[in-house]
């Protein structure tokens, strides 16, 4: 279709719409003429030819053999049978309003699982979800074992939270004691830069409220060791944003504004082709922080002619 001509192209729709006028098919002309079945319907309709639509599933095989069909058969039974493709089954099926053989399936093995349930339903009391789905001697769904609990009417144990399982007579299964800092380093998990992490909230501050009690709003957890996994209370206490400033300076953490020579000598080596990956490391700055004096976004007074 590429290497044709307009004129050729027009001939060629031309071509296709008298063969369909003429009663051939559309999926035969297709084939004949090397184009899509979109494009036939273009030609025919542009040159005001009915398009002949392929005909429909059940008019390649006659109504009865259909209606004779076992609709509760997998798709792939009943294309064997009639020596059809599994999808002139489904479009079939669908004409025909016929639940889809997966929904079957489905609904056989829900009657299954729920009958195993009653079955069991000493075996199965007080145990969770995923328990009762793994003691089970067939393959089903956690979905499926769920629904067929509603269905029969029963219930499950809920697995426990960790906040719910972390207690302070049982807290030492969490962490590990380093020496000779006496930090609690907590091994239950992680949440945002390095800090423990008890589901949604940081380990530390849960710590703390379990021991010392709530802490009073508008104050933050602070850390004196300046280990952020330490969840030791004694190593904790309750301050402000203002705190938890002065200590960032006093142990070092806070950079500092960046002087002047290294603010044009940074815009200089970007300048010359240095990844801002590369000038993070070098000026020991955050990529944030290079990109906000790159752009000018910080110290602008100090741009130099640099690039913007």
């Amino acid at each position: 279709m590429k290497g044709l001509t307009h004129d050729e192209r027009r001939a060629l729709r031309k071509q296709i719409a008298d063969a369909c006028a003429a009663g051939k098919d559309a999926k035969t002309a297709a084939m004949e003429f090397g184009v899509s079945l979109s494009y036939v319907k273009a030609a025919c309709y542009g040159h005001g030819v009915k398009f002949p639509r392929p005909p429909s599933p059940l008019q390649i095989i006659s109504r009865e053999q259909w209606d004779a069909m076992d609709w509760s058969m997998r798709d792939c039974d009943i294309a064997a049978i009639l020596s059809v493709s599994r999808e002139r089954v489904r479009q079939v099926r669908i004409l025909r309003g016929e639940p889809k053989s997966s929904q079957k399936r489905k609904k056989r093995l829900g009657i299954k699982t729920e009958a195993w349930l009653l079955e069991n339903r000493a075996t199965v009391a007080g145990m969770t979800l995923t328990e009762i789905r793994r003691s089970m001697p067939f393959k089903v769904s956690a979905t499926c074992v769920f629904r067929a609990l509603n269905d029969a009417g029963m219930e499950y144990r809920k697995p426990m939270r960790l906040s719910e399982m972390v207690t302070r007579e049982n807290i030492e299964k969490f962490i590990v004691v380093t020496q000779p800092a006496g930090c609690w380093e907590w091994v239950g998990g992680h949440r945002g830069p390095g800090y423990a992490g008890v589901g949604k909230e940081y380990g530390h501050r849960f710590v703390y409220e379990l021991f010392n009690g709530p802490i009073p709003d508008g104050l933050w957890c602070l850390h004196k060791c300046d280990n952020p996994l330490c969840v030791n209370p004694e190593h904790l206490y309750a301050g402000t944003a203002s705190d938890n400033a002065r200590d960032r300076v006093e142990r070092g953490r806070h950079h500092g504004p960046l002087p002047d020579a290294d603010v044009i000598e940074l815009r200089r080596l970007f300048g010359e082709g240095e990844s801002i990956p590369s000038l993070s490391k070098r000026f020991d700055r955050s990529i944030p922080s290079i990109y906000d004096i790159i752009k000018g976004r910080t110290h602008r007074d100090r741009m130099n002619g640099a690039a913007r």
